[in-house]
């Protein structure tokens, strides 16, 4: 691995299919920086948000991801990124602004690891789909794929799933040897 390069890697998927949990593991294993869901944050604040705090919710999840990236070492795991603003606007609201458009379409990550929905969902207060997951993912693959972005899927469950994962980041640092 190239130790002067440093990498972005996106954590994505649906509610409760581990995202937090797979980040943050693999800033730990790899001694990186996570960059946390700044909508978890927001929600919490302020539950009955409208369509227009999508795009406060988007630019700060991006001003939060490049400060902890332009600090990072050498690995930055982020949790969620504008794919998931982008199913999300689509999916309570019926569209998707420009901006938020305009974000998916200039992602830059070096790998994007897509979480399958095949966890049990966990009750949090600030989720709001808990049977639809399948349907979600499914918007999220298409917005991957719009946007031109090439995704790894990954599932299963606990030590394998983080196996799998750490897999694809030894694969993505032996191509930049």
């Amino acid at each position: 691995m190239d130790e002067t390069k440093r990498y972005k890697i996106l954590i994505t998927g649906t509610e409760s299919s581990g995202k937090t949990t797979l980040a943050g593991q693999l800033a730990n294993h790899y001694s990186g920086s996570h960059v946390p869901e700044y909508a978890r944050q927001y929600v919490a604040e302020k539950p009955a948000y409208e369509e227009k705090d999508l795009i406060k919710i988007l630019k700060s999840q991006l001003e939060l991801e490049e400060e902890i990236f332009s600090n990072a070492h050498r690995t930055c795991f982020c949790d969620t990124g504008p794919e998931v603003i982008r199913v999300w606007s689509q999916y309570k609201f019926g569209k998707s602004r420009h901006e938020i458009d305009e974000s998916v379409l200039n992602m830059r990550y070096d790998l994007i690891l897509l979480l399958k929905p095949d966890l049990k969902w966990e009750y949090d207060v600030l989720r709001e789909n808990p049977e639809n997951r399948d349907e979600l993912h499914e918007m999220l693959k298409e917005t991957l794929c719009w946007g031109n972005h090439n995704y790894i899927e990954i599932g299963g469950i606990g030590e394998g799933r983080l196996k799998l994962a750490i897999s694809q980041v030894e694969l993505l640092f032996s191509r930049n040897i």
